[in-house]
């Protein structure tokens, strides 16, 4: 059984390893995990929040999924929703969630990697696919108002994926380079999918 979670349709319930199927992993709030989900420069977020770590507008931003992941409905979205206004913002996809090297004493966990080139969390890792670049409008949101990823508004070509397989899905955004860690990115959490028939 692999160190990640996989998800499939929303409603089914799966408990593989450390949570049920659905709930967001690699998140930015400090998490219980023996501090594997640190912030790069005291950036937590309060306990409990489902994205990633605080960002120049001392928001979060998280993505949203919804849909199936059946690969035969093609209905699976995502949205974004605390990024800063106007910030531009790319949804990329991994074969595994950091960090992914056995001898990492925060391995299984699925806590994500602190990296200097990011005021968030690294949680998606290997087999990197990468599926557009959106604005988020002034609200900070990219989906609600605005094409989010996904349907109806495209975001990648469902015929890549095959049954079975798993991805997890995080949002990179830009942020202020002035504030924060100064990298002048950040990330969401990470929110996982095995596609079905």
């Amino acid at each position: 059984t692999p160190p990640f979670l996989p998800c499939g349709l929303d409603g089914v319930v799966t408990v593989i390893g450390l949570a049920a199927c659905g709930a967001p992993v690699c998140t930015g709030d400090g998490g219980d995990q023996n501090g594997c989900t640190d912030c790069p420069c005291g950036n937590n977020a309060p306990p409990g929040t489902p994205g990633g770590c605080l960002n120049s507008v001392g928001d979060t931003a998280e993505l949203l999924r919804s849909g199936s992941s059946s690969l035969t409905s093609s209905n699976l979205r995502f949205e974004l929703t605390g990024a800063p206004p106007i910030a531009t913002a790319v949804l990329v996809s991994g074969s595994a969630v950091a960090p992914a090297n056995p001898a990492n004493p925060c391995f299984g966990l699925q806590s994500g990697i602190t990296s200097t080139e990011l005021d968030g969390l690294r949680c998606v890792v290997q087999n990197i696919l990468r599926h557009g670049v959106r604005a988020a409008d002034s609200n900070g949101e990219i989906g609600p108002n605005t094409n989010g990823w996904g349907s109806p508004d495209g975001f990648f070509n469902f015929a890549a994926f095959t049954v079975g397989e798993f991805r997890a899905f995080q949002v990179f955004h830009r942020d202020d380079e002035a504030s924060g860690c100064s990298t002048g990115q950040n990330t969401s959490q990470a929110e996982t999918v095995l596609f079905l028939p």
